[in-house]
């Protein structure tokens, strides 16, 4: 369940680049502008693979708001992300005397709703870089941000009419992509070093194997737990892991100067070494009036407390 005052807000860097080859696009204030259009006019929307195969029961994501917001730095862009999931169950609330249950039951087209606050940096942190505060919420992970954001970031590409010369000689059309990476100011083996940790995995998700006991079933991956101590055996494990095709490893660990719930970390063993990884860094935030699990336009009170966060 959502608490209704406290809520927790993920750290991550947004690198903007263009697809296939590197080309010259409007700066983010510019971007941020076309975004901006599309959101007003309702048409921020990724609809998600059904849950039944047929079309039916897709839940979706949508812009549902944005705006420029003033920092102390200078300036940033404000998103409200909504989540809408026509399977999920309704909510029932239960009264604390006399145990009397009410459901509130979803209409036709309905879907439960969450929504997620979020701040991007104007201006750059880096090359291409952009800091990045995302609200915690289920149903809007990595995977999930990054879609929506390269779909629309794909449909103002074709605002703007980007182009290159490939070696042919032909000018054809490419599209900015966005890439979520943790935010730079910790990396994985200091937090681990000072932390508990409770969960490590090789996970090997490229395997396209047959079982001889069961030749009509397919191994989508295959995952092994370790139970480790610290950080030195973690390196032992990835290095193993990478020798043997394993491609990620998951890890989970308590940082007692963390916000009091684990920290999670996914990372590619084929492109970068587990201690040289930077996660995605959580922070708490109060609220002093509650928040609903969805809102309909973004609530400045949390935008303030995200933009205050160091």
């Amino acid at each position: 369940m959502i608490d209704a005052y406290e809520r927790f807000v993920l750290m991550y860097d947004m690198r903007l680049k263009t697809a296939r080859k590197e080309t010259e696009f409007p700066d983010f204030k510019e971007i941020a502008k076309a975004l901006l259009v599309r959101i007003k006019a309702g048409e921020a929307v990724l609809t998600l693979r059904a849950y039944d195969g047929d079309g039916n029961f897709a839940p979706w994501l949508r812009i549902k708001d944005g705006k420029f917001v003033a920092t102390s730095s200078g300036e940033a862009f404000a998103l409200l992300f909504s989540i809408g999931d026509p399977r999920a169950a309704n909510p029932v609330f239960e009264h604390s005397e006399t145990a009397k249950l009410r459901e509130v039951e979803k209409q036709e087209k309905e879907g439960k709703a969450l929504s997620a606050h979020c701040v991007i940096s104007v201006n750059p942190v880096g090359p291409g870089r952009y800091r990045i505060l995302v609200e915690d919420v289920r149903g809007l992970g990595r995977t999930r941000l990054r879609d929506i954001l390269a779909s629309e970031l794909k449909h103002v590409s074709e605002e703007f009419g980007l182009q290159y010369t490939n070696n042919a000689g032909e000018v054809v059309d490419t599209y900015i992509i966005p890439d979520l990476q943790g935010h730079m100011s910790e990396k994985i083996s200091t937090s681990i070093n000072r932390s508990t940790v409770s969960g490590v995995w090789l996970i090997d998700s490229r395997v396209d194997a047959k079982l001889d006991e069961v030749p009509e079933a397919k191994v989508a991956r295959k995952e092994i737990k370790f139970d480790v101590q610290d950080m030195s055996v973690i390196e032992k494990i990835s290095k193993w892991g990478r020798n043997n095709k394993y491609d990620k490893m998951r890890l989970i660990w308590n940082d007692p100067e963390g916000v009091g719930k684990p920290e999670r970390a996914s990372v590619d063993l084929t492109q970068k070494d587990v201690s040289d990884t930077y996660f995605v860094k959580q922070r708490k935030v109060m609220l002093s009036d509650p928040m609903p699990d969805a809102v309909e336009i973004i609530r400045d009170d949390m935008i303030e407390k995200m933009l205050d966060i160091k």
